[in-house]
């Protein structure tokens, strides 16, 4: 019979998604996760197992649900102190970074500022697994659920970019050659089909059917890379895609000291998506 461990998860979506390879390395530990988690990420959870624990609920509500799920250990993917007491009032031990939050954390394991935040999280997934496993340079979820409807046969998906001056003629030259998906806040314009899906799986059945994934929004560029899908990341002064997608399908553009030009975002595009 497998143990119960108690997960808890941030509310972000690139900071929950780069959670979502430790959870898997726990799973096939044998853990049944019992994961506290935002709404929209609940399907995704579920889809793969888990029992969700929607953040959403009262406190004390929340404390009762732990208490009956049966878990004694537990790991803290999110550094906010209630997520530390939920669980000590639980009666759960579990494993965090420290800080203020070490009156509250049975284990605490030091935070390397330099490592990437999938490193962060498989070492904290570490503290319960003796498999001695190291993460992978890429990681992707298993995808359920049916296909979004609507889809044309081939197609690049634009997530927002926030700053970057080159959206409307990236647009335009890409639809040139594919039809372009607007996802995640993208404004419409000729030439861009916006596409209103909700939910974590939803977004990443949208992006594993893409040729590739291009935008500055470091959430949604995780969620592609955990779709599999090739991804071209626009940064610039004051908006960098950080963390950057955990995959070795990645290629940024741009630095805090200037934006990529429209002809390089549309040139990497092309090239990912031949």
């Amino acid at each position: 019979m497998s143990e119960a461990l108690a997960v808890v998860l941030p509310d972000g979506v690139a900071e929950l998604g780069c959670a979502l390879p430790a959870l898997a390395r726990l799973r096939a530990a044998g853990f049944t996760l019992h994961a506290l988690a935002p709404a929209w990420a609940g399907g995704l959870l579920a889809a793969s197992g888990d029992r969700v624990l929607v953040r959403s609920a009262g406190r004390g509500a929340t404390v009762a649900a732990l208490r009956a799920s049966g878990a004694r250990r537990g790991v803290l993917f999110d550094d906010r102190f209630s997520s530390a007491l939920l669980l000590h009032r639980a009666g759960i031990a579990a494993v965090g970074h420290g800080g203020w939050r070490r009156w509250w954390v049975a284990r605490v394991l030091p935070r390397d500022r330099r490592a990437h935040p999938v490193e962060a999280c498989w070492a904290l997934a570490g503290a319960w697994c003796a498999d001695g496993a190291t993460v992978p340079s890429t990681c992707t979820v298993p995808i359920s659920g049916p296909a979004q409807a609507g889809l044309p046969a081939e197609y690049v998906v634009l997530v927002s970019t926030p700053g970057w001056p080159g959206r409307r003629l990236l647009v335009r030259l890409l639809a040139e050659r594919l039809a372009v998906i607007g996802l995640g806040g993208c404004k419409a314009q000729p030439g861009l089909q916006l596409l209103n899906v909700e939910g974590a799986v939803a977004y990443l059945s949208v992006m594993a059917g893409a040729r590739v994934v291009i935008g500055a929004d470091a959430g949604l560029l995780q969620l592609a890379a955990l779709a599999g899908a090739r991804v071209v990341s626009v940064s610039g002064p004051g908006h960098l895609v950080e963390p950057r997608p955990w995959t070795r399908r990645v290629r940024p553009l741009g630095d805090a000291h200037g934006w990529p030009s429209v002809d390089a975002v549309a040139a990497a595009a092309l090239a990912e998506a031949a």
